[in-house]
């Protein structure tokens, strides 16, 4: 090494002491891994000698991270997992508790439901079980844009539907999601009749004052009012405002929403007078709620703002686009 050159010796020294650290890491690693074996493994971040080279951090990776799918889960891989599911080495509870687990967020009404004793009812209790893991294989493969495996999984939740009393709320989840998947496989004609069919069904839950469904009800609404199928939307705006205001009454804001959702279809339309009169009704059932609904407001007050405009009334137009600032301003604040 003395008839070395000085750069060749410097990077023969460096070389040696990296092997010499990884060495050390190997050997800490080693004892580590002994001393589990023999004694019990109390937290995630297990008993380790503390070592001034190395973090918490790194001693954390070396545990989780060599092997942290077949150290959790049976498979190999996240995909295994979204297409096999398999079970669990330790599961706590009953099956039909685990269940209820997976599906509370998908119906809380199944989540404390109890498989009942008689045949006919035991095989709906299994079709309704079926649908629940169909389903959420469903959305993970959307989630993850595998419209192909989310296709298949929605259609085998479809065929399930039909062996229980399913909710409109199930065939809704099912429906919108297969939906979904087609529109994903630029399938847009098939995607479009099921997007009627979850809209039909979303305006009776809504209709029963159940607000979850509003966004994505409105969303599907649009996805037809940009396809200029207006005739097909406000039908479907007719049934639930006369559902809302049976259930709810006239003064509530999802009365006042459905109200600017008609306002927005007529100013497609260049209706602008029905557009200013539903309009102006949703105004004035937001201005009783004292402040509460305030960005709703200054919302339907920009609409109303446009149409006065079109209407040849720009000094209405700008006043109302000055109070919906106001407003906008005033909640920020």
């Amino acid at each position: 090494m003395a008839n070395m050159p000085v750069l060749d010796m410097i990077n023969s020294l460096g070389e040696s002491l990296f092997h010499v650290g990884e060495m050390q890491k190997l050997k800490s690693l080693r004892e580590h891994n002994e001393e589990r074996e023999q004694d019990a493994h109390p937290d995630l971040l297990s008993m380790v000698k503390e070592d001034e080279s190395r973090s918490k951090h790194q001693h954390r990776m070396e545990h989780h991270g060599s092997r942290f799918w077949t150290y959790y889960y049976q498979g190999d891989s996240p995909d295994a997992i979204l297409e096999n599911k398999p079970m669990q080495e330790h599961t706590y509870g009953t099956e039909e508790q685990q269940l209820a687990i997976e599906s509370h967020m998908l119906d809380p009404e199944f989540a404390a439901y109890e498989p009942p004793e008689e045949d006919n009812d035991s095989q709906a209790w299994l079709a309704k079980k079926r649908w629940t893991s169909y389903l959420w294989v469903g959305e993970t493969a959307l989630a993850k844009t595998r419209y192909e495996m989310a296709e298949t999984a929605y259609r085998k939740a479809l065929a399930e539907l039909s062996k229980f009393e399913a909710s409109k709320l199930e065939q809704s989840r099912t429906l919108s999601g297969l939906a979904r998947a087609l529109q994903g496989q630029a399938k847009h004609d098939e995607a479009e009749q099921f997007f009627l069919t979850v809209m039909e069904l979303e305006q009776h839950i809504i209709g029963q004052g159940n607000a979850n469904l509003e966004e994505e009800f409105y969303g599907i609404a649009r996805y037809f009012i940009k396809r200029r199928r207006y005739e097909e939307v406000l039908d479907v705006y007719e049934d639930l405002l006369t559902g809302l205001l049976q259930t709810l009454g006239e003064a509530d804001p999802m009365v006042a929403r459905c109200l600017n959702e008609f306002g927005l279809v007529y100013f497609k339309q260049r209706r602008f007078r029905d557009a200013e009169r539903v309009l102006a009704h949703a105004i004035t059932i937001l201005r009783q709620f004292d402040g509460l609904r305030d960005r709703q407001l200054a919302a339907t007050m920009q609409n109303q703002a446009m149409v006065m405009k079109h209407l040849g009334r720009p000094e209405e137009s700008q006043r109302l686009l000055r109070q919906a600032m106001t407003l906008l301003e005033e909640k920020a604040a």
